[in-house]
């Protein structure tokens, strides 16, 4: 089932996490075989430019990555395991946090040498669905001078995480201000989404 180091163990100290400062930080989440697995597909997949802002224009002086979106009929046996996490990893939240969760949205995301994305919050205001940001890092060996870290503002001060292969972040959308530093090497990750239920 998951390739996870245990999926019990991984929503028990996301809960607590996000109770106490609105941010999980779990390295090792997920097993190196399963995120070489998502990584050869990163490789292969087809990448466009990101946009920022409600008008989704791109502007690479804030945000230089490039992404492939997911879809919920992934044709790859590792994409649709993580697919599969991440809606039960929803239901979970929802359940226990009493969250209005209903369903996801998520891409693979590329940084080159030298690319970065500046501060912001992945839902300003309530612009949008997004509730809380999964971010599953793919990067083997890497090292301190590859630098691209994330830098998570929380209430408690800045958390530096470098995208070391397997660890798993997770955090309020709409609370969290997050950067990702310059690059001094490619980077992958795998972002998402859980989203508000839609009223009707």
């Amino acid at each position: 089932m998951m390739h996870t180091a245990s999926f019990d163990t991984l929503v028990e100290h996301s809960l607590s996490a996000l109770c106490d400062t609105g941010i999980a930080h779990l390295p090792q989440a997920f097993t190196s075989s399963f995120c070489n697995l998502l990584l050869q597909e990163a490789k292969e997949r087809s990448y466009h430019t990101s946009h920022v802002g409600a008008q989704r224009t791109h502007n690479s002086a804030i945000r230089s990555d490039t992404i492939s979106w997911l879809d919920t009929q992934e044709s790859t046996p590792a994409t649709q395991e993580y697919v599969q996490f991440l809606q039960q990893f929803s239901s979970s939240l929802k359940e226990q946090l009493f969250l209005p969760l209903s369903g996801w949205e998520g891409h693979f995301t590329h940084y080159a040498k030298g690319s970065a994305y500046h501060q912001h919050i992945d839902n300003p205001k309530g612009s949008n669905r997004r509730i809380l940001t999964c971010i599953l890092y793919l990067n083997p060996a890497w090292q301190p001078d590859h630098a691209g870290q994330l830098e998570a503002l929380t209430p408690q001060g800045p958390l530096m995480v470098s995208p070391i292969m397997g660890t798993f972040v997770c955090f309020r959308s709409d609370a969290i201000p997050h950067k990702v530093h310059t690059c001094h090497q490619e980077r992958h990750a795998l972002t998402s989404w859980l989203l508000r239920e839609q009223v009707v």
